[in-house]
């Protein structure tokens, strides 16, 4: 057993399925479903390991499967974010905008989650409690998700639960606040401005402080970019009434 194995019977199910807008990739650390349009991107996948032991001098080879995944991302946020990120250095300039999966994290109790320490799966026997499971998971746990986060104001409207920098970092990672100025933005938030301003004008100031620092410098090019482009944006949700 070996993952070409585990991953063409992934992808045999999947096909069975109907599910025809979702293109798949491979490898030996295990595969993932991707459907793409202009608002979102949505990745569901599994995570496997090979391994092996040796019984009586002979080899057994077997796949480990750990855990099933989801993640969202939206475009329209990435492709300004993205760029100017990659351009100062604080976020990997090896991929593109397009190849972002992951716009935000939230906890979430999925009803078909494997145990932590994993599945074996020696033959195909084996695999076939964990393909039901994994149907479960498609249909109970990954299409619901991507029905609920359809769309950037979705994650806006979750944002405002909470402005504390512990749950911005949680939700959107450690550049949270990148992300939620240009949030605000396309989505017309009449606090937009006020952030946007304290965001730059906060980074500046460190900058000037420590401008032997480059991490300092990194943060305040990128604000100020970022500040240039999106002063000269268009919303493209109105939700100012909302």
């Amino acid at each position: 057993m070996n993952s070409e194995v585990i991953n063409k019977e992934f992808l045999n199910f999947l096909e069975e399925q109907k599910t025809s807008d979702f293109s798949s990739n491979f490898d030996k650390h295990g595969g993932e479903f991707v459907k793409k349009n202009e608002k979102h991107f949505f990745t569901l996948g599994y995570s496997i390991t090979e391994d092996y032991n040796v019984v009586n001098d002979d080899v057994k080879d077997f796949v480990v499967i750990h855990r099933f995944w989801l993640h969202t991302a939206f475009p329209e946020l990435e492709k300004i974010v993205h760029p100017i990120l990659a351009k100062n250095d604080l976020f990997g300039t090896e991929i593109s905008y397009q190849e972002v999966y992951k716009s935000f994290s939230v906890e979430t109790n999925f009803n078909n989650i494997l145990p932590k320490e994993g599945v074996e799966i020696r033959n195909l026997e084996d695999l076939i409690p964990i393909k039901e499971k994994f149907k479960q998971f498609f249909y109970e746990d990954a299409l619901p998700f991507f029905n609920h986060w359809h769309s950037l104001p979705v994650l806006h409207e979750y944002m405002q639960q909470d402005s504390s920098r512990e749950f911005l970092s949680n939700l959107l990672g450690t550049l949270h606040q990148f992300k939620k100025a240009v949030i605000l933005k396309l989505c017309n938030d009449p606090s937009y401005q006020e952030f946007m301003d304290s965001f730059y004008n906060k980074r500046k100031m460190i900058f000037e402080e420590y401008p032997e620092e480059k991490v300092a410098e990194q943060y305040y090019k990128a604000s100020k970019e970022l500040k240039e482009v999106l002063d000269n944006t268009e919303p493209i949700y109105n939700l100012s009434n909302s």
